[in-house]
């Protein structure tokens, strides 16, 4: 993972702390993106992949936590405007 792409969040008393990014820094240029940099999803399809949240973010506490992907998906050209994707939020309790 080479951004921090998720919202991490700790909750606590009802309050959500954001949880630090500790991960990879992003060495692309977003600037020169191009269409071989990203991947068509057809409307009804899925894409998945395991992603360990403990090797990038600040998971040593127990606690509830909130999960959101969310990324800017940049123009890669001139007919395509940047654009926010984000999915759903997850709850988990973290027992360490």
């Amino acid at each position: 993972m080479f951004d921090d792409i998720f919202s991490v969040e700790r909750l606590i008393d009802n309050k959500k702390y954001d949880v630090s990014y500790g991960g990879m820094v992003d060495f692309f240029d977003v600037g020169k993106a191009t269409e071989k940099n990203f991947i068509k999803i057809d409307p009804g399809k899925e894409v998945s992949c395991e992603v360990v949240l403990g090797n990038y973010y600040d998971l040593r506490r127990d606690g509830s936590y909130e999960v959101t992907y969310r990324v800017e998906n940049p123009s890669y050209s001139n007919f395509q405007s940047a654009q926010i994707l984000k999915s759903n939020t997850i709850r988990f309790i973290l027992e360490n």
